[in-house]
């Protein structure tokens, strides 16, 4: 998995600077702990439970044209007092998600169920050409 900005696409590139921004200025400590995965990853990421989408059904291994990665999502951690708080129950994560909402982005702690995550954020035309 990789943390790169840069494969993220442009949209998201765009968005996940103003994402930052915005969260700082509210006083969030926020880092993103997941843009790209390759098919490989996402697929072990699914034998392992950790995801609902096989190699080729997520935003996080989404290409651009030629093929290169184009990530249509991102996944943050909240960080307090220099540690890494992976409760997605926490309070931060919500005041996150309402951030990434407020930009239009998807934010996954909406949805319902097991498909129900509080780090992710994705575009909400990521499927569209």
């Amino acid at each position: 998995m990789s943390r790169d900005l840069t494969r993220l696409s442009p949209y998201m590139q765009d968005k996940s600077q103003l994402y930052l921004a915005e969260c700082h200025r509210q006083g969030l400590d926020i880092v993103i702990i997941c843009t790209d995965r390759s098919d490989e990853e996402q697929s072990a990421c699914f034998a392992s439970g950790t995801s609902k989408c096989k190699a080729g059904q997520s935003a996080h291994n989404a290409k651009d044209k030629q093929g290169n990665p184009a990530s249509e999502a991102f996944d943050v951690g909240v960080i307090r007092n220099g540690k890494y708080i992976g409760d997605g129950k926490d309070p931060s994560y919500l005041k996150a998600g309402m951030i990434a909402e407020s930009l239009g982005l998807i934010w996954a702690g909406r949805w319902t169920g097991s498909l129900k995550e509080t780090a992710h954020n994705q575009n909400p035309n990521w499927r569209k050409p």
